[in-house]
Order: structure tokens, then sequence, then C-alpha cells
């Protein structure tokens, strides 16, 4: 999975080169990247149809921080690597919160972001100084 991840990673920032990415997170087997261009267009789109709610407002911090709300979930999935175990990740979504940091889909996603870091996997892309990169929203 960490070759798939890393030629995903290079394909799509070869066509996403103007754009400053602030996260990259895999939620369930997608590979998600979310940029402050992307960002600052889905939150102009959501505070037209809500004026009254703030840009700083709790609701929208978060989704910033939400893979699933990303413009860029799923540019890749790791069911096309080959080496995704679907059973696991259906053990680990029914798991308890307690339990679901210890089970195996968690800790091998764990592993791989932690391989895509250090084999400086993101440098390709242009980043914020505070960019992260993680498995799903909770553990940010």
């Amino acid at each position: 999975m960490l070759q798939f991840s890393i030629a995903a990673i290079q394909e799509f920032a070869a066509s996403h080169q103007e754009e400053v990415f602030y996260g990259f997170s895999i939620y369930d087997s997608l590979l998600c990247l979310n940029s402050e261009q992307q960002f600052s267009k889905s939150l102009t789109r959501y505070l037209s149809w809500y004026p009254w709610e703030s840009s700083d407002s709790e609701e929208i911090q978060e989704s910033r921080l939400d893979p699933g709300e990303w413009a860029y979930k799923g540019f890749a999935t790791l069911r096309d690597s080959g080496g995704f175990d679907d059973r696991a990740y259906k053990e680990y979504c029914e798991a308890s919160d307690e339990e679901r940091q210890s089970t195996p889909y968690a800790l091998s996603i764990d592993k791989l972001v932690h391989e895509l870091i250090s084999k400086d996997a993101f440098l390709i892309l242009k980043r914020t100084n505070k960019f992260l990169a993680n498995r799903d929203k909770e553990r940010l």
C-alpha cells in the first residue's frame, strides 16, 4: 500500500501544482487531501447558504478537519492497491471507541501514514506550515 499511496500522491500533485494543501488523511480506504483554496470555496458556499453563521464557528472548523468533507476525498482508494483488508476495516468499525485504536486496521493505517511521512511523500505538494497527515478525523 505504501508504493501505491506514494504513486497516487505524486500523480495527484502533478495536476494540482497551484494549490496549497493543509491536510492528508486516510478515511476508510480513501486517500484524501484538502487545500486552502478548496476549503475557501466550500466556506464561501456554506456561508451563502447560512449567512447567520460565523466563518470561525465550531461547525466550520470541524469541517475543515473532517476528511469526509474535503474536496479531494478519495482521490485514490487503497482498495485498488491490492493490500487493503476489508475484514480488518469492518472489525475497526464494529469496535468500541476504546478498542478502535488497537485494531489491526488502525495500526496498519497509522503505520502507513507514518511511512508516508518518513519517506517524504508529501514534499511534492505545496503545503502549509501546519500541514497534517493522519488516519481519519479521530486522530486530529
